[in-house]
């Protein structure tokens, strides 16, 4: 066999590490470190680029296998996801499957536990667009934790159940009630402003006992007085 079928067969398959990246058109390319020798830039496996496509480019130092067709190193393609002492493994439990970003952002998903969590850096935001419409089936209920910012709804809200408020409320428009409170509550913990009218359309408003639509007072002349009008 001669020198260049050997230097073919040993290029076919070659392991090195990511020197260079270069984000381009059609296609992302990198130059690998094969130890004594650099390849030219040679482009990386990416794992979805037709219908449905997914860009998640790999990093400086990463180690990648490169596969060349004929040996010929021109011609190769790089494959990424080797940990080694640089870039270990980030956990060691087979039940979770584990993203985490250079910046700190974790997704993580438990099969045992059947828990799904994301933590984003500090700082970090959300943005769901959903044109269609968002619905949340949470059998074990909801919790938000908004520490500082507070929580800001843009748009009408309607709520099919009770509602309880610990705190005190602020009401900058029309309170009103369309219906029997036995249908439907709201029970205030605390302090409750309005700066607008409260209106009950078919109900009541108590106070305690006290009735504001069948209320009574003492008669000056002895008896309670009539009903509200």
């Amino acid at each position: 066999m001669s020198l260049s079928i050997h230097q073919r067969l040993e290029n076919m398959i070659r392991i090195g590490i990511i020197k260079t990246i270069h984000p381009s058109k059609p296609f992302l390319t990198v130059t690998v470190n094969l130890g004594e020798i650099t390849t030219a830039k040679i482009r990386y496996l990416n794992l979805r680029s037709g219908d449905d496509q997914t860009w998640n480019p790999p990093s400086i130092g990463e180690e990648v296998i490169v596969f060349s067709p004929n040996g010929v190193l021109e011609m190769g393609v790089a494959f990424g996801g080797f940990n080694n002492a640089e870039f270990p493994a980030i956990s060691e439990d087979l039940n979770k499957n584990i993203t985490i970003f250079s910046d700190g952002c974790m997704i993580s998903y438990d099969t045992k536990e059947h828990a799904l969590e994301a933590v984003l850096p500090e700082s970090g935001t959300v943005t769901l667009t959903a044109t269609g419409g968002v619905t949340v089936n949470a059998t074990g209920g909801v919790t938000l934790n908004a520490m500082d910012g507070g929580l800001e709804v843009n748009g009408d809200t309607q709520i099919n159940g009770k509602i309880q408020i610990s705190e005190n409320a602020k009401i900058g428009g029309t309170l009103r009630s369309e219906g029997d409170a036995s249908f439907a509550e709201t029970i205030i913990r605390g302090r409750l402003y309005a700066d607008g009218n409260i209106d009950s359309l078919n109900g009541d408003v108590r106070a305690g006992n006290t009735s504001l639509k069948n209320h009574t007072h003492p008669g000056d002349s002895g008896g309670e007085t009539g009903k509200p009008k």
